[in-house]
């Protein structure tokens, strides 16, 4: 007797769920919204300065350390120079407005009356203050050491016009704290260590192509082996650990600032397998199924740096080119920026946290592990990496200056899961470039 064969669709385990599909692309378009929106948003705020802040900051340091451990004895003939989005900032920017009126001040040149009107009407008192210490007539010294007294650390421009103040008040050495030995050696590093990257870039793609040219490439994964189901329950993973970020955001935004920098990353590390492993939609996904496994290790290690090394060089230059055309929006992160402004360990330990380890890990998960096999499941492979990739970049809050540099990022990940069939390279290539990123961040 012949047994009866069943078509496997009518397994529960099997049956197809296009809705999930449509439940990714709802908190995926939401996300991306919220993030879009963010960045442009800040571009209006006060919060977009960071990167002429950082400019201000470096030549003030280099100037004091060239005065105090450099050839030069008396006060630097150099200008400061104002860049033009400072220049050209509207009058409700008074982050703008405070931080151009500093650099006028360094440079030995009147503040204009218009921001120091402008300054004198802000709800800053530290504002405020900047303004009776530029006007006319400069204060007394009994005064200037008080308006020293009141002005904060941070941002790095009322440091500066503290130390302004506090020189009126007769402390020739208020300047010194700016003064660092290791400004230049620190700068050295960085070009020793920038030119040593692109030369492992350059063996690294020397030896792609020599490859090619042998015909020894490694074949890379076909199209996903998985039923189109599979396909199905990997889209719904996928949304659930994107509403679960989001959610754990929501709960954790009522912390306390330092006590959400911990959790969340923590949260949302742990969240990640629970989801793979929850019965919903679809059944449970191990780590095993998306390729993360102790099998190979050593070598998967090695094949993510290797990675690394391919996508530095494409990725500095999509970001260069991304920098030119949004000059306008220049690239800015929070993390980053809290970093630069407050090197404590406590940010540093947060910021290694989410982007070294968190990020790596869960954002591979979801966007190589689950959204990318199970698009080319589904669709054309370069369509697959291009959605992904750019949806991986859009939720970035970045801008769109790095978008292009992000999504180069998630191609290269796309890659390194088809080239070597395991997600271990991709999540390293991941870590080690955002580790990178944060040194250069400490270093700078």
């Amino acid at each position: 007797m012949t047994p009866i064969q069943l078509d496997p669709s009518v397994f529960a385990g099997n049956k197809r769920r296009p809705m999930n599909w449509v439940f990714l692309a709802v908190i995926l378009g939401f996300l991306i919204i919220i993030a879009v929106a963010s960045v442009f948003r800040s571009g209006s705020r006060e919060s977009s300065f960071s990167v002429e802040r950082r400019e201000f900051k470096s030549a003030i340091q280099m100037r004091e350390s060239d005065l105090r451990f450099g050839t030069k004895r008396t006060p630097a003939k150099e200008t400061l120079s104002i860049p033009a989005r400072l220049s050209a900032a509207p009058k409700e920017m008074l982050e703008a407005v405070r931080l151009r009126s500093v650099i006028s001040a360094e440079n030995g040149v009147a503040v204009p009356p218009s921001d120091l009107a402008l300054l004198k009407k802000s709800s800053n008192r530290a504002d405020r203050l900047v303004a009776q210490l530029y006007g006319k007539p400069k204060p007394s010294k009994d005064l200037a050491k008080s308006i020293a007294a009141e002005l904060p650390d941070a941002p790095f421009e009322l440091s500066v016009a503290r130390a302004y103040a506090q020189r009126l008040a007769g402390d020739n050495n208020a300047y010194a704290s700016f003064a660092d030995r290791g400004t230049a050696l620190r700068l050295g590093l960085v070009v020793i260590g920038f030119v040593l990257v692109l030369l492992g870039s350059l063996v690294a793609w020397c030896i792609v192509f020599g490859l090619r040219q042998a015909g020894a490439l490694p074949v890379p994964a076909s199209e996903p082996s998985f039923s189109l189901a599979t396909a199905d329950q990997y889209a719904g993973k996928a949304a659930l650990i994107l509403l679960g970020y989001l959610m754990l955001n929501l709960m954790l935004a009522e912390l306390p600032n330092q006590v959400s920098r911990i959790l969340l990353p923590i949260s949302v590390v742990l969240m990640v397998p629970a989801v793979l492993w929850a019965p919903f939609l679809g059944g449970t996904v191990s780590l095993a199924d998306l390729g993360v496994t102790g099998k190979n290790l050593g070598r998967n290690i090695g094949l993510g740096f290797f990675f690394l090394l391919l996508e530095i060089p494409v990725s500095m230059a999509a970001g260069m080119v991304g920098t030119l055309l949004f000059k306008f929006l220049p690239p800015q992160h929070p993390a980053s920026e809290q970093l630069m402004a407050s090197p404590t360990p406590f940010m540093l330990l947060t910021v290694l946290l989410s982007a070294c380890v968190a990020a790596p890990f869960c954002e591979e998960i979801v966007f190589r592990g689950l959204f990318f096999p199970a698009m080319h499941r589904v669709t054309a492979l370069v369509l697959s990496v291009a959605v992904t990739s750019f949806s991986f970049a859009l939720l970035h809050p970045q801008g769109p200056a790095l978008w292009a540099a992000l999504a180069s990022v998630g191609a290269f990940s796309c890659l390194a899961v088809r080239y070597t069939k395991s997600l271990v390279p991709s999540i390293v290539m991941h870590f080690g470039h955002n580790f990178l990123i944060v040194l250069l961040i400490l270093v700078l």
